[in-house]
Formats: C-alpha cells, structure tokens, sequence
C-alpha cells in the first residue's frame, strides 16, 4: 500500500486583526475529501482545525493636537487635555499610557483614558511651559506589562500656562513719611514709590480720597483731631507714575482756604495684565507728609536801631570805720588778763582713780594739772 501526501495552501494571506476573523474565534474550519483511484473510487472525509495566532504588527500611533492651555488659577485635579493614540492590532487600541520622567510630578495622565490632569497648583511667574514625554504600550490582548510582544511608542506635548492677574501688587515698604518745607519746587519728587506687580510690570499709581477744599473753620475744627487729616485735602499733591509731587501752592493764611501741616495721602496702586486686563487688583501705600511753613518775603516795616559802643568805667568805693581811743584799748587788754588768770587758777584737789597720783582742778573750767 503507497502512502502519499498532500499539503494545504493558503489561497490568500490571514489577517488576525479583523472584526471577521475574530467572530470566527480567529479558527478556520474545513473538510477535506479523499479519493483514490479504484473502481470504483472510494472517499473519506478529513475535518480540519487551522487556529491563526496573533503577531503584534503595529506599534502605538499618536494623532491630533500636541499643545494643551491651562490657566495658572486651575484647581488641582483639572483636565488639562486628552491623549489621542491608536493600535492597528487586535484587540484595536488596547493601549497603556504613562508619563516618562516627569518630576516633580505635576500632572497625571489616567492609563485607559489618556486625559490629563494637573496634580498641584500652577503657577505663571515660576514656570510657564511644561513639555511631557507620553509613553503609549499596546498590550497585545495581554494585561501584564512588559511582554516582549508588546510594541511601544513615545511622543512629547506641551503644555502652556496660562496667565492670570492673581496677585496684587506689593509696595515695600507700604508705608512713606517725609517732611518737606511748603516751599519746596513742584519739579522736585517729594517721595518714590517702590511697588512690583508678579502678573504685569505695568503699574498706575494715583491719590485716591480728600480732594475736597476745606474753609477756614472747617480746617480748625479739624486740626483739633489727634490724627494726620485723610487724603490729598486741597489737592495740594499730584502723582506722576510711582513719584509724589507738591503743588507748591500750600497756604497758610486765615484768609480763604488753610491748609494742614500733616497730610495722610493715600496712593493706590493698580496693575494692568494684558492678559487678563479685565480683571484689576489693587494695593494702598500709605504717604505721610508733614509741611513746614516757610516764607521767603521780606518784612514791610523796619525799625531804626542805633549801635552803641561799650565803655569801661572802675569805681572805688571807701567804707567808713571805726578807730577805738587808747583807754578802750588798756582796759580791753587787762580783762583779757584777767580771765586769763581765772581760767590758770586751780582751786581743788583730788587723787587720779586710776593712777593714785594727786592733781589739782579748776572747778570752773575743769583744768587739771598732775602735783
């Protein structure tokens, strides 16, 4: 009995990753007829089972747009922007995304999904581009990552913050105070203002409050306060960008308007963000002035004054004394004697305690003399 062969061709090419195929449970099924060459020929029927297995053809392709906008304001956990790849291999599109070398992590992107979201706070004025390198892995109906069947692709977005006036400006030091004579130049600043803005370098400055005009007992009144006057009262003061001027028009007379020697002039100070210029925040410097009344006219009545040359002049001036006659003299001298010899004069007697030896005594001037 001769045994013979035959092999079965493909009459075209399989194609795994086909919806058909798939429904098929990716398995062909076919009969196949024996016949020999007897008379008469007799058959038989061979069922055949042909299982097409899976090769991962394709790697990961990326489509659609590359660059993502968020405003710095975001609150975390916002979508920032969705990954868009595809897998020409069956399962389609059964892809794994994941951020590569991104730290400190600042977003997140969900593995299934590939949106993006932002993990912390943004912010505009410390960093205001981010270019993240997106890793997509076909999983090759296979959940494990790392297979050696499994295809992976990268691509990089950026991602822009946006800017957004969130941040008022800051004058340092907030708080201004000079004093200056009412006399000083209109040309002359009286003080600068140092303010920084993080969202614009654009920064207007102007007196807010005050500008009324005070009569002369309302300004009386007033300077009974214990405290400075609030505002550019009488519009003595202009600001010109960040520098305070006077109006050099201060007055200090009973007549009409009188003006305040202390002024509490309050500047506020605004930043224009061209990005954002419908949103305006604002900050208050505070500019204590105090004014000096000064003036430079001359006196309209003089008093004539006569120069006097100083003379030195010596006075002698003789007291008058008494001089005692000769007899005053003589009796004045033998008292004297004889006191002298009532003081010498011992008229007791007694033994020293102490010694045992005998001494006399004055009793009334208490002299004592050793015997």
């Amino acid at each position: 009995m001769a045994r013979q062969s035959q092999s079965v061709r493909l009459n075209e090419s399989l194609d795994y990753d086909s919806a058909e195929l798939a429904g098929l449970g990716f398995r062909y099924t076919a009969e196949i007829i024996v016949a020999d060459t007897g008379t008469p020929p007799r058959t038989t029927t061979v069922s055949m089972l042909v299982t097409v297995s899976q090769v991962n053809e394709f790697p990961p392709v990326f489509h659609g747009i590359r660059t993502f906008s968020v405003p710095e304001n975001s609150p975390v956990n916002t979508l920032v922007g969705v990954v868009n790849a595809t897998d020409a291999d069956w399962v389609y599109n059964n892809l794994r995304f994941s951020i590569v070398d991104h730290a400190p992590p600042t977003f997140y992107i969900h593995p299934y999904t590939g949106q993006i979201n932002t993990l912390v706070p943004l912010d505009f004025e410390r960093i205001d581009t981010y270019t993240l390198t997106i890793q997509a892995v076909d999983m090759n109906r296979n959940e494990v990552s790392g297979s050696l069947q499994q295809r992976t692709s990268y691509a990089q977005y950026t991602i822009n913050v946006q800017n957004v006036n969130d941040v008022p400006p800051v004058c340092s030091p907030p708080f201004y105070k000079e004093t200056i004579y009412s006399t000083q130049a209109n040309n002359l600043p009286i003080v600068t203002l140092f303010c920084t803005d993080k969202d614009s370098d654009l920064l207007n400055y102007r007196i807010v409050g005050g500008e009324t005009c005070l009569s002369v007992s309302q300004f009386y009144k007033h300077k009974e306060l214990p405290v400075p006057l609030r505002g550019n009262i009488n519009d003595r003061f202009i600001s010109q960008g960040s520098a305070l001027f006077s109006r050099n028009t201060f007055s200090y007379n009973l007549d009409g308007i009188s003006d305040p020697t202390t002024f509490e002039l309050l500047i506020q100070v605004t930043d224009n963000n061209g990005a954002d210029s419908k949103v305006e925040l604002t900050t208050t410097a505070i500019v204590i002035v105090h004014v000096v009344p000064w003036t430079t006219t001359t006196p309209t009545t003089t008093t004539p004054s006569t120069t006097r040359t100083p003379v030195n002049k010596i006075v002698t001036l003789l007291d008058e004394y008494w001089k005692p006659d000769t007899w005053f003299v003589v009796v004045l001298t033998l008292a004297s004697a004889m006191a002298a010899l009532t003081l010498a004069h011992f008229d007791g007697r007694a033994i020293d305690p102490a010694t045992g030896r005998p001494y006399l005594f004055n009793t009334v001037t208490g002299a004592r003399r050793w015997v």
